[in-house]
């Protein structure tokens, strides 16, 4: 028995071979190469490559054209200068510098540190003023939005060094259905939309916490936006008797913000992720 598991593992890994040399040919093919080499920064391309096809369950064709539509997002988007600035210089850029204090007021958020495997955790909370209409009219459109989230999974790519995969904590303790509207789902799908298309493989793991009960029939609908891939890494999660378990296994629960019972400050002047505070990645488990 153990010998035909055996080959079965080694059956697999020859699968999996063959697929990436596919899939790297067909890289070749289409003269992606270029690009990958551009936006690879410290990964390696190898590394490059299996995050997108992982993400395409193997198949060659959607593999190519998901890193295709990425290099070219990224031509668009600048994203080796916009890792490179302050969140202050990224709202310069939006044409809304002076939104900040609205941004925070509406959606705390920021670099928390490290779990235990060495992954970089993020947090942010769904306050009850958040209203994505409200935003807009004070000059953070979607394309603004757009930018800031780039930048701020920019900023956690390099605070892992590039290599691996992060959590993220989004605490929903003043989530109210009203903030079901179709502009605040759009923000949201958004966001969502660019973690799946251009940071494949990124997201190790997302735990919704202090989600009221009504969340869940929202959550039926968020789910159509999802894959059942990353589906599987998003926790829901109600009161602290629920999720204080499951966060304890994967972190410090001092890393937590004051709020929720850490020692954290959420720091944006300089913002948490910001260069000029720019943690030493370590190594993932």
């Amino acid at each position: 028995m153990q010998g035909e598991a055996s080959k079965m593992d080694v059956d697999t890994q020859k699968r999996d071979d063959d697929g990436f040399d596919r899939f790297q040919a067909a890289v070749r093919d289409k003269g992606l190469e270029p690009g990958v080499e551009k936006f690879r920064c410290s990964e390696s391309a190898e590394q490059l490559l299996r995050r997108f096809l992982t993400a395409s369950a193997g198949d060659t064709k959607a593999a190519v054209k998901l890193l295709a539509e990425d290099l070219e997002f990224r031509e668009e988007m600048d994203t080796l200068s916009l890792s490179a600035m302050s969140c202050d210089q990224v709202l310069q850029l939006c044409k809304c510098p002076d939104i900040k204090p609205t941004i925070i007021d509406f959606l705390p958020h920021g670099f928390l540190g490290f779990d235990k495997a060495g992954r970089p955790v993020s947090y942010r909370k769904i306050t009850g003023k958040f209203d994505a209409n409200k935003l807009a009219q004070a000059g953070f459109d979607y394309d603004a939005n757009l930018k800031y989230s780039t930048w701020i999974l920019e900023r956690m790519c390099k605070a892992m060094g590039d290599v691996g995969q992060w959590v993220v904590i989004v605490d929903m303790s003043e989530w109210s259905l009203w903030q079901f509207a179709p502009s605040n789902m759009a923000l949201a799908n958004q966001v969502a939309t660019l973690s799946t298309k251009h940071f494949p493989e990124r997201m190790g793991s997302t735990l919704i916490i202090n989600a009221p009960y009504v969340f869940n029939a929202c959550w039926q609908v968020a789910k159509g936006w999802l894959n059942e891939r990353i589906i599987s890494k998003i926790g829901i999660y109600g009161g602290p008797d629920q999720w204080r378990p499951e966060l304890e296994k994967m972190m410090d629960l001092e890393t937590l913000p004051e709020e929720l019972g850490g020692k954290a400050r959420l720091s944006y002047a300089p913002h948490s992720l910001d260069p000029s505070v720019q943690p030493q990645p370590r190594e993932q488990n």
